[in-house]
């Protein structure tokens, strides 16, 4: 009895790999063309960062004009401060917000399908998120700051002191920026054939065959 059980587990397994390996062959055009679209999509934001960054810095710059144009040098402190602005602060919260995710998030989808970075790329990739993160924090802080500031509004004497820090927070961008640019910068003279490891159809139809079955395997323990 044990032997037949034994032979019928054996021939569930036989079938499952082969319906996994026909399925694999099957399946393997609409995975390797959706596999590189996103290595395709990660390529290309790292070529376009540098755009990506121009039009975060426009929203930086657009709530720098608010809040200067409530506590700026120039501003009468006498003059009603308006406090509805705040709502076009976090709107710019937003669309930068919008305009960095795309890196991150290319990257994400590029690795969940599969994609390696090659060695000649992979460690330029990790300088530049980490960078990139830096940078992102800055401009959230930048953006976070005049938003409070707008919202709560400040008593005449806690003007310069807020100025100071809005100011500082305002360089640290201007600082932050220049370093995931320019490592991008050094990616784009990488080829897409040399920015990433190449596998090919049966090495990938196997590795994923060998992952079924050795599901199946744990399962059957």
């Amino acid at each position: 009895m044990s032997d037949t059980i034994d032979f019928f587990s054996m021939l569930a397994d036989i079938t499952m790999a082969t319906t996994a390996v026909w399925a694999a062959f099957k399946a393997n055009d609409w995975f390797k063309t959706k596999r590189l679209e996103s290595a395709e999509n990660f390529y290309r934001e790292v070529h376009n960062l540098h755009k990506r960054y121009y039009s975060a810095i426009q929203y930086v710059e657009d709530s720098r004009r608010i809040f200067d144009s409530q506590y700026g040098l120039h501003t009468p402190i006498s003059e009603p401060k308006d406090k509805s602005l705040q709502w076009e602060v976090k709107s710019n919260s937003y669309k930068i917000i919008a305009e960095l995710d795309y890196l991150a998030s290319s990257l994400q989808m590029m690795d969940a399908m599969g994609n390696k970075l090659s060695p000649k790329s992979a460690s330029l990739v990790s300088d530049m998120m980490e960078a990139h993160g830096r940078f992102c924090n800055d401009v959230m802080n930048f953006n976070d700051s005049v938003w409070k500031v707008i919202r709560a509004g400040i008593t005449e004497e806690n003007i310069p002191p807020t100025r100071g820090y809005v100011n500082g927070d305002y360089m640290a961008i201007l600082t932050s920026m220049d370093e995931p640019v320019r490592i991008s910068f050094e990616l784009k003279e990488i080829s897409f054939k040399d920015f990433y490891l190449h596998e090919t159809t049966m090495q990938s139809v196997m590795t994923r065959l060998k992952s079924l079955i050795a599901r199946t395997g744990k399962n059957r323990t």
